[in-house]
């Protein structure tokens, strides 16, 4: 509702679901839980906040670049005693992208990694 107005979050817990080697060991993909936890600031105007998410990294594993970040679902609860702030949802970071619409979030139960010849 409020373009601009953002909250970051560090997570409390990251958890490594899969871990795959690409064809030929140049990529290594690893999909990443984490669990965000925020308190409630009063001044800002911005409710307590528990956020789960879910997301798969692509790493080249010569230079442990990011090559890929995807964010497969986001999710969370608000308590919300005395807000402004109505909707909110999850932003993505530099270099993440995520589902266009949340009804296509899901959960990766497993990957299947390929890549073609260079």
């Amino acid at each position: 509702m409020y373009p601009g107005v953002q909250r970051r979050l560090d997570a409390s817990t990251a958890v490594f679901n899969h871990l795959e080697v690409g064809a030929g060991g140049d990529y290594v993909a690893t999909t990443v839980a984490a669990h965000y936890f925020g308190m409630e600031v009063v001044d800002a105007n911005f409710p307590e906040m528990t956020i789960d998410t879910e997301e798969l990294r692509v790493v080249d594993a010569s230079s442990g670049a990011v090559v890929q970040r995807y964010r497969s679902w986001c999710d969370g609860v608000l308590r919300i005693t005395f807000s402004e702030i109505l909707d909110w949802k999850c932003a993505t970071s530099t270099g993440q992208s995520a589902p266009g619409n949340p009804a296509l979030e899901h959960r990766i139960n497993s990957m299947t990694f390929q890549f073609g010849k260079k």
